[in-house]
């Protein structure tokens, strides 16, 4: 039996055997940690001895510590062995010692045998973990019923149960009081509307990592004059009847409602336009004179340039009242697919205000955020909006 331990929370991680695998614990294994030797030949138990016949097909040589032989009649160092089988025998030696060992993928058959051996083998997985684009445990359907998860949470009750098929429509208990689980867990994945904290403490710790920087002087300008620094197809989106030509550069001109509009450009480097192909922005307005401050997730045009992102509707919101801040940061990736991780690609972020735009990027978008959003959320002061996921 493969048993499966999720971990929730930092402090539930505490209350267990835990190790996190490193490629050293083979080494390990084999030769001792140092100071330290080994006092016989490794993996000669029955259940390690089952991994490398079974599933890396060889035998150790008689009178040997450390040799083995292919079933081709191929003689080699147990160190040889295949990255998938060090980790397997890993993971016995550590389940004999109930230790919880990390979750790796290592393909297939290597699973179909851990599945069958006298030791239950013994994993954890940290939930926040899951990705949101593939939030399944990825192991062969084959196993599945040989795979319990130890404190799954079922309707907000921690329980264990079996990872089963035909699961198409969710976990399902049984009248027998079995728990048959579904291999689908997107309900772990990271929300960011649940999360502002950790986003907030996220670009806190971006900001420490990349120390102290120099404060300049924006540099004010109207969008006409901001435009003309750049290359025509990334300010497209200032122009009216734009329409990239080869050949000798040409004048266009900027869009009328832009007239009126100022820059301050706080920004370190020329902008281009997003990896992403749908990137996310994440928008915050804020009422200057209550403190009160809305936040939600918008979508806009595919692979925007600058000037598309700076252009959206809600970067600039024409029902803007006097009193109100919208601060609009660009996140060039469609999903937080490594929870708050996924915050570092934040790469532009817009201050609009009074008729006037600021453009940030680099540190400042992280700088810009915290000082925009922190205090209101730790005064209860934020609200998630309905928008785009």
């Amino acid at each position: 039996m493969i048993r499966i331990l999720f971990i929730h929370s930092k402090d539930e991680r505490k209350a267990y055997k835990v190790h996190e695998y490193r490629d050293e614990d083979f080494g390990y294994l084999v030769e001792g940690e140092p100071g330290r030797g080994v006092e016989g030949p490794p993996f000669r138990d029955e259940d390690s001895a089952r991994v490398i016949h079974e599933a890396a097909h060889a035998e150790f040589v008689d009178h040997d510590w450390f040799s083995i032989v292919s079933k081709e009649g191929r003689r080699s160092c147990v160190t040889a062995l295949r990255e998938d089988i060090r980790y397997a025998l890993t993971l016995v030696a550590n389940s004999r010692k109930k230790i919880y060992t990390s979750y790796e993928w290592r393909g297939d058959d290597m699973w179909e045998v851990l599945a069958d051996l006298s030791v239950d083998i013994l994993l954890y997985l940290e939930v926040s973990g899951f990705d949101v684009t593939y939030p399944v445990i990825d192991l062969p359907e084959a196993v599945y019923h040989k795979v319990e998860i130890v404190n799954h949470d079922f309707k907000g009750v921690r329980t264990s149960g079996i990872l089963a098929a035909g699961c198409e429509e969710g976990d399902k208990l049984l009248d027998s009081g079995e728990l048959q689980i579904s291999n689908y867990f997107l309900q772990y994945c990271f929300d960011w509307r649940k999360n502002i904290d950790r986003l907030i403490s996220k670009a806190e710790e971006l900001l420490y990592k990349s120390g102290d920087w120099y404060r300049h002087a924006p540099v004010i300008s109207t969008v006409e004059e901001f435009a003309a620094t750049l290359e025509p197809d990334f300010a497209s989106a200032f122009y009216d009847h734009y329409k990239p030509e080869t050949g000798r550069r040409r004048k266009y001109k900027v869009s009328r409602q832009f007239n009126h509009l100022q820059i301050h450009n706080y920004l370190y480097q020329v902008p281009t336009e997003t990896v992403e192909k749908y990137p996310m922005y994440l928008v915050m307005t804020k009422d200057t004179e209550s403190g009160k401050c809305t936040v939600r997730m918008e979508c806009g045009v595919r692979y925007p340039s600058f000037s598309d992102a700076m252009t959206e509707s809600f970067v600039m919101p024409k029902d803007s009242r006097g009193t109100c801040v919208t601060l609009t940061v660009v996140i060039d990736t469609m999903v937080f697919s490594r929870c708050e991780d996924s915050f570092r690609k934040a790469v532009w972020a817009f201050r609009y205000y009074d008729n006037t735009v600021e453009l940030y990027d680099n540190h400042g978008v992280f700088e810009q955020f915290v000082g925009f959003i922190k205090q209101p959320f730790e005064d209860g002061l934020v609200t998630v909006a309905d928008g785009e996921d």
